[in-house]
């Protein structure tokens, strides 16, 4: 899988919360759970709610807009990160690449980002309805500092 930044991160985890409440949650609500700064969880759920992800009313909170077997990890990259050449001697151009002809690199890196693509379009948030939630916030910043060796 190309690498999820934590913004990516955060857009997934907010979806999985949503979709396992069965009913609207507030930005507030979402925020606290995933031990996220509010105004950080609002930006997100602006981007996926601009793009037809979730939907909300003042008030009620968010529900997914469609249901979760319809929203998949390449439509969730596609919103909330800048698409990314393949991680290939080539960028991915392969066609330009000048060492094409003498490359044996190229042939294996397009078939790896092809099934990484094809990974992203069929890994849905349904898929994801049944994974246990009880482990740390990825995203928390001591954590992060514990695993490092260091606090930010």
């Amino acid at each position: 899988m190309r690498a999820m930044n934590a913004t990516a991160s955060l857009g997934l985890n907010a979806l999985h919360r949503i979709m396992i409440a069965g009913r609207p949650l507030g930005t507030p609500e979402i925020a606290e759970a995933l031990g996220t700064p509010l105004p950080r969880v609002r930006e997100v759920l602006r981007q996926l709610k601009e793009a037809g992800v979730v939907r909300s009313s003042r008030g009620h909170g968010f529900v997914l807009a469609r249901p979760p077997g319809e929203i998949s990890l390449e439509l969730l990259l596609s919103v909330l990160q800048k698409p990314e050449a393949p991680d290939a001697p080539c960028g991915g151009d392969y066609e330009a690449c000048d060492d094409r002809g003498s490359c044996i690199l190229a042939h294996v890196c397009r078939r790896i980002h092809e099934a990484v693509r094809e990974a992203e379009h069929s890994i849905t948030l349904q898929d994801l309805r049944d994974q246990h939630t009880g482990i740390p916030n990825c995203l928390d910043a001591a954590l992060r500092g514990a695993r490092s060796g260091h606090a930010e």
